[in-house]
């Protein structure tokens, strides 16, 4: 898996939500009912004065764009919601890629006649969440909170804190249903002591051979299979996986030596999609670095063809 592919799948979907402004997408939407949307910024009290409820993009299951307008005068400022993948109940991280994983950004627009704000959630896969309390055809309810940063360019400064936020919305039309085969993809894992959620995470290959990773703003999580992986079983790193963790901002690489020990678990290969679990110790490409303890991780990747 190439980094400069996730990478820019990751930017690119930034640049579409930045550019969305009142909340477009690929199908329909209107304003919604219900008890609206309302959050609060920087600790102060923020209620949309009308909501947008927009259908996401048509090759992403359970997509939707949630729009809160709240008008003051001459300013406005909106609360954008992008998601993916969102097929009931549950939590879901912001600051991901919602076009390859379940979850999305968050954005937070603010307008005056002086002025024009633009912040979203950063890739880092944790930049905050949204918890679905319910969602059926006509209706979705839940909470949300996220830290907004200001968008690649600004010359403004300083972040935004968004908590307390709810949302009690109706759906001009129901989200499209999250099949058990593409259900968003995930790789996440403990490197050394720091938590780590890919917020883009993509997988080409096919009959055993593929690769697959996730990154972040600032780290990439590699997987390239070295002998046919077709069925469950246990996979030396190295010579059965190889796995390669590089730090995007300082160009520090780990794995992908005969320094590696560790296994990458496959629990399921079927459907298109490869899971399981992996730990290890990743041996350093530079000298002078320590070697990489890598725990807790885990994946669940669609695997598309490759081209």
């Amino acid at each position: 898996m190439g980094t400069s592919r996730l990478v820019m799948l990751g930017a690119a979907a930034a640049v579409v939500v930045a550019g969305c402004g009142g909340g477009g997408g690929d199908g329909g939407g209107g304003p919604s009912g219900g008890a609206g949307m309302s959050a609060s910024i920087n600790g102060s009290s923020w209620a949309a004065t009308q909501v947008q409820v927009t259908a996401g993009s048509a090759q992403v299951p359970g997509s939707v764009v949630i729009t809160g307008i709240r008008i003051s005068g001459q300013a406005t400022s909106s609360i954008i919601l992008a998601l993916g993948f969102i097929g009931g109940p549950g939590t879901y991280p912001l600051g991901v890629n919602q076009g390859t994983s379940a979850g999305g950004i968050g954005q937070l627009l603010e307008t005056s006649p002086s002025s024009v704000q633009s912040r979203i959630t950063p890739f880092d896969g944790a930049a905050g969440t949204l918890t679905v309390t319910s969602l059926t055809a006509t209706h979705l309810t839940g909470t949300f909170a996220f830290v907004a940063v200001p968008i690649l360019g600004a010359t403004f400064t300083g972040n935004k804190q968004i908590t307390a936020g709810e949302l009690d919305i109706d759906l001009p039309q129901a989200l499209s249903a999250v099949p058990a085969a593409n259900h968003g993809s995930r790789v996440s894992a403990t490197l050394g002591s720091v938590p780590f959620n890919g917020a883009t995470v993509v997988g080409l290959g096919s009959n055993g051979a593929f690769s697959f990773g996730g990154n972040t703003d600032s780290i990439n999580v590699s997987f390239v299979t070295q002998v046919p992986v077709t069925a469950a079983g246990s996979y030396t790193l190295g010579t059965g996986i190889r796995v390669t963790v590089t730090d995007l901002k300082l160009n520090h690489v780990w794995g992908g030596t005969g320094g590696d020990a560790g296994s990458v678990e496959v629990t399921s290969v079927a459907n298109g999609r490869v899971q399981g679990t992996f730990s290890g110790t990743l041996h350093t490409q530079q000298q002078g670095l320590s070697d990489l303890t890598v725990t807790n991780g885990a994946f669940d990747v669609r695997i598309d063809p490759s081209p």
